[in-house]
């Protein structure tokens, strides 16, 4: 009997080989973060605040001495990152903008950071670059070609002190402070310039020269002279920017940007096509250099400086009287140039990086947990660093790679579970297939036992025997199953080493053995019990009739109702309630109060597995009148007239034996089915949920409020490109920051006329032309005024946005002119009754206000601001400020902004207005604030929203995106290319796709063996029908024909309600999913995997019931009358 299992080891090595897959996995989430946010373990940058020797640059050389005794921390790699312009040297006119990443090449590959980076060692003036950035400078990678990098001192200040705003804002405010201190500085009354030669060795005697002179009165005059000689030459009028409000033209700031700006020219090595892990993807156009070019670099810029310095003081020595006299006292050197060269001959910027990454040993028995423990054990190395290096020393850790991992996990435990439900199904299938195969087999084993207690043999010690055959069988199975998992791990584990570059060891983990070793064990064993009860419950004489037929027992039994006690029915339901109940009430809120994800995961497994399994045993009830169904189908010609009711008489005689096959199979098909139904429901739902949060095939987005964009050159450059012949741009639209972000407008509210109840929102100016641009296939409209004729969006929606500015409302009446003390006469700090009542606001808002704000299109409603009107020390004044609105239409969703229908979801949700109104608010909160005095300024820009055509290239819209880069140059900016998100995702769907059709080809497998047992069974039970009918004239091949269709009868019965039940769980499952998303209900079949199962399943169908059947075709009709 058990010699007659070959498909043991398969199954061992099916579980085997997932559960080492799903403890390999990690490696690639693992893969997909570094890809995201850089190998970066932990880095260490600068915290001035707190400590009198900060710095905004970090000594890593210092930091790696304090660390290095810890044995998990290797070196500290440091790193600069610049903001700059690239320029083809031969052709200036192509150029752009880049990132300069400084790096020590050597040190990196030393502690393991970019393990696949494969492009070589600098030397010399040379670097790689991005391959965008080659593309736009028309430049080829080794041929050597050459780019000019140029960068300034204002941006690198900008980059280290400023807090959001233009680079011109951040000037002007530091020439109004530096102007404010200078004139405290003439007054005597300010002390802290001389810091400034803190810097510079105080053993030095020239610093004390310096220190003497910069004290004295005449000393503090000639500076002030001096500087302010210096300003004019850039058409500053130094004391006029210490008044409120001072400004520079843009004339002058593009002078200042072009004096204090450096340019070296490097050599073009390799393109940098992929980041590979040596630095964030969201960097984008990237020019690596090495630290040994960068510290000659800042040297020879250095001299230059001093050189000017020098022409300068010459310059100023007659131009200011007195000066000439004091240089000789104050003991300058002849040459500065020549002083600063010595002073900077060993200058190494690795000491005032301005990061440093440290990367841990073994890290990957660290980044391989997940969820709490990965935090617990990231959070206890970062603590030792730290320690090491003194509480109060002035730098922050951060650990992005954590940061990374958090946002996957999710996605890790869906996979996770996803393999786990296909190990319990497999696991299933194959205890089910084995105890099938033993069953089938009770007659033989029924004979050889009473033979065996009939010469004395007891029935416990028959039992051991048999439990022992069990043993040895599983025994070999488990050594075979092993052995062939890790041979087909092999291949598995060289892709992940492929694709991560991480050393994947090639062997079975712990967790993968003991599932095989107890597969291996307990299956047989548990599958051994219903044959040995089946075997010992007959009697001797029963055991040793040779001729006894199963299908002939007819078994009568009397049962006094009080003897039965309880009903095993009523105690499996109260046993199953019981396990609901407990794991509704305790383990479902356990979960989500201690945050154990994993727990509620399996839980939802659980649940799943249970609902796939009770309908497709629901769904065996029709199984019958399916099989007749398809009798009816598949039978024709001559053979309907004569095999069919042989066919019927078959499918009848053999239910009981086939009804075990039949649910198998239909449970197999519902799983196959709702797993990849459900799969490709929720890669879509994903990737809907991408395309609504992004809004467009490029977005260039602010993620705070004080980095605005540069609205009138994006929108020249947009225009041009527009233009272009060639151009992949279609058209693009803006989006404005919410009013409330304004200094002059906060705390935006919107309330009934009565002011309650009222929610906090965001108002927010759109483009006219936004639902032409962003994706409008997914634009929900739950109600919009229909008394308004609208233009039609692509998809055939109302264009609800564009109405905004081609049909705004008209305004209302002035009501009754009662007098009051806010709104009387001679008020300064209120709008009139006329400018409030002529000019009402027109919106979209969200569907979750209608519940909360008692929000509905026949309802005016108004837009609340606090105004600043005074402002005395730290004490603001702020006035209320009202607007009429009126709203437009409602949404629950809308692309590029986050809209939904729950009222949880109301509380600072967005109100879409046109950008005419918006500037109209900002000029009405103006008018009345503070802030009047000042110059008003425009509409603050938050986001572009880009269109495409539909056929360009990931490249030709990173070419869009590096033009788009000139005048985004705060890293706060992100700009998205939804093509390439689309892609990684493509490829993700793919590749569980594939997966999923050879779990249907691995479970098909599983059920063609219990069809040839089943029917091996049949056959064997019948050859004497087998002679019978040949004796009446019927062809072997016309028997053989009985079967097969039999076969295709219980195999498309099963596949069509398996194919029903399995669609009915996953459509539940999707418009549950649908309830929380508010996507519009899908239903995405796995064509091809349905397509694969039934050609599968025709197979199974024919050869599983044609090679029993072939046994009898040679055979003699007196043999199988005699049934020898």
């Amino acid at each position: 009997v058990f010699s007659e299992v070959p498909s043991f080891p398969p199954h061992l090595l099916t579980h085997s080989l997932l559960q080492n897959t799903i403890d390999q996995a990690p490696v690639i989430f693992l893969k997909l973060a570094e890809d995201n946010v850089g190998e970066y373990d932990l880095v260490i940058v600068a915290s001035p605040q707190g400590s009198e020797d900060s710095s905004y640059t970090i000594n890593t050389t210092d930091v790696e001495n304090r660390i290095l005794h810890i044995p998990t921390v290797s070196k500290v790699a440091p790193r600069w990152l610049l903001f700059g312009e690239v320029i083809n040297k031969a052709d200036p006119t192509y150029n752009g903008t880049a990132i300069l990443l400084v790096i020590d090449s050597e040190k990196e590959k030393e502690i393991g950071l970019g393990r696949e980076w494969d492009h070589p060692t600098l030397e010399g003036a040379s670097a790689h670059v991005a391959s965008s950035i080659l593309r736009m400078l028309h430049l080829q990678p080794n041929h050597q070609d050459q780019a000019n990098l140029r960068f300034d001192l204002i941006t690198m200040a900008y980059t280290f002190y400023g807090s959001g705003g233009s680079e011109k804002s951040f000037v002007t405010g530091m020439l109004s402070r530096g102007a404010s201190m200078l004139s405290a500085y003439e007054r005597g009354s300010f002390t802290k310039m001389l810091k400034l030669l803190e810097v510079l060795p105080q053993d030095d005697p020239l610093v004390e020269s310096f220190e003497n002179f910069l004290e004295s009165p005449v000393g503090r005059a000639l500076v002030v002279q001096f500087l302010e000689m210096e300003m004019q030459n850039f058409g500053i009028d130094f004391k006029a920017l210490s008044k409120p409000n001072a400004t520079i033209s843009d004339k002058t700031f593009q002078a200042m940007k072009e004096a204090f700006s450096f340019e070296f020219t490097v050599e073009v090595e390799d393109a940098i096509t992929r980041p590979r892990g040596k630095f964030p993807e969201a960097l984008g156009n990237v020019v690596v250099i090495e630290f040994e070019l960068w510290n000659m670099v800042v040297r020879e810029n250095i001299r230059k400086i001093a050189s000017s310095f020098q022409e300068v003081v010459k310059r100023q020595v007659d131009a200011i009287p007195g000066l000439g006299l004091l240089i000789p006292s104050l003991g300058l050197p002849d040459n500065i140039t020549s002083y600063v060269q010595n002073k900077t001959e060993n200058l190494k910027m690795e000491e005032s990086a301005m990061m440093g990454i440290v990367m841990k040993k073994d890290r990957l028995e660290t980044f391989l947990f997940g969820g709490t423990d990965l935090e617990v054990a990231v959070i206890d190395w970062s603590n030792q660093i730290k320690e090491a290096l003194g509480i109060d020393y002035p730098c922050t850790l951060q650990v992005p790679l954590v940061q990374a991992l958090r946002v996957l996990y999710f996605l890790r435990l869906f996979l996770d579970q996803l393999l786990l439900i296909i190990v319990i199904f497999l696991a299933s299938i194959g205890m089910y297939l084995i105890y099938s195969l033993l069953i089938s087999d009770v007659e033989s084993k029924v004979y050889e036992c009473g033979m065996l207690r009939a010469l004395g043999m007891e029935q416990y010690t028959l039992i051991e025997l048999l439990t022992i055959q069990s043993l040895l069988f599983s025994i070999p199975g488990i050594i075979i199953g092993l052995g062939l998992a890790l041979l087909v791990f092999i291949p598995v584990a060289r892709g992940f080493e492929s694709y991560t570059a991480l050393p994947v060891p090639i062997v079975l983990q712990s967790s993968a053995v003991a599932l095989g070793v107890l597969i291996g064990f307990l299956m047989p064993l548990v599958a051994l019990i219903g044959p040995v009860q089946e075997a010992m419950s007959k009697t001797l004489r029963d055991s040793l009739d040779l001729y006894h037929s199963l299908s002939s027992d007819v078994v009568v039994s009397f049962t006094k109702l009080e003897n039965l006690g309880i009903s095993p029915l009523q105690t499996n339901l109260s046993v199953l309630s019981v396990v609901i109940g407990f794991v509704i009430y305790y383990l479902v809120p356990y979960s989500f109060f201690y945050f154990l994800w994993a727990l509620f995961f399996n839980i939802f497994v659980g649940v799943i597995l249970a609902m796939v399994l009770g309908l497709s045993l629901l769904g065996m009830t029709i199984h019958p009148f399916m099989q007749r169904l398809m009798i009816n189908c598949f039978v024709w010609g001559k053979d309907r007239t004569c095999l069919k009711p042989l066919v019927l008489k078959n499918l009848q005689g053999h239910s009981r034996r086939n009804s075990k096959t039949a649910t198998l199979y239909t449970v197999c098909i519902a799983f196959i089915i709702f797993s990849g139904t459900i799969f490709n429901q929720q890669a879509t739902a994903i990737t809907a949920e991408a395309q609504i949060g992004i809004g467009a095939d490029i977005i260039v987005q602010s993620l705070i409020d004080n980095v605005v964009l540069d609205y009138e050159p994006i929108k020249k450059w947009l225009d041009e490109e527009k233009s272009r012949e060639g151009s992949v741009v279609v058209d693009y639209a803006f989006s404005t920051f919410p009013i409330k972000s304004l200094p002059f407008a906060r705390d935006g509210r919107i309330a009934t006329l009565t002011d309650s109840p009222s929610k906090k929102v965001w108002v927010m100016g759109i483009s006219e032309n936004f639902l032409n641009v962003v994706y409008d296939e997914y634009l929900g409209i739950t109600e919009y005024n229909t008394n308004i004729t609208y233009d039609q969006t692509e998809h055939g929606f109302p264009d609800i946005v564009k109405s905004l500015y081609d049909q705004r409302s008209e305004g209302f009446d002035d009501p009754p002119n009662i007098f009051s003390f806010k709104n009387g006469p001679g008020s300064s700090t209120q709008m009139t009754t006329h400018e409030t009542y002529s000019l009402p606001i027109d919106g979209i808002v969200s569907e979750a206000l209608r519940s909360t704000v008692s929000v509905s299109l026949d309802k005016k409603l108004e837009l609340v601001w606090n105004v600043p009107i005074s402002q005395w020390n730290d004490v603001t004044q702020y006035t209320r400020l009202s607007f009429l609105f009126n709203p437009r239409a409602m949404v629950n969703r809308l692309p590029g902004f986050l809209y939904s229908s729950y009222p949880q979801s109301a509380e600072l949700t967005s109100v879409l207005v046109s950008m005419d109104q918006y500037n109209e608010i900002m000029q009405r909160c103006y008018k009345f604030s503070v802030y009047k005095k000042q110059a008003i300024p425009p509409p603050p820009m938050r986001g572009v929203y880009i269109k495409c055509t539909p056929e360009s290239s990931i490249e030709e819209r990173e070419d869009v995106i590096n033009g788009i880069k000139s005048f985004v140059r705060d890293s706060r900016a992100v700009i998205t290319n939804m093509k390439s998100i689309l892609k990684s995702m493509d490829f993700a769907t793919f590749i569980l796709d594939l997966f999923f059709n050879i779990v249907a080809i691995i479970i098909v497998t599983m059920c063609f063996f219990m069809l040839i047992i089943s029917f091996t069974s049949n056959i064997t039970e019948n050859a004497w029908e087998f002679g019978v009918l040949r004796a009446l004239g019927l062809t072997a091949f016309q028997v053989v024909r009985v079967y097969i269709y039999e076969a295709l009868a219980l195999v498309f019965s099963s596949i069509i309600i398996g194919f029903v039940m399995g669609d009915l769980v996953s459509i539940t499952l999707a418009a549950e999913s649908n309830l929380f998303t508010e996507l519009p209900f899908t239903f995405q079949f796995p064509a091809l995997l349905f397509i694969t199962v039934v050609i599968l399943s025709l197979g199974v169908a024919v050869f599983g019931s044609y090679i029993p059947a072939r046994v009898l075709i040679n055979k003699r009709i007196a043999s199988a009358l005699k049934n020898v």
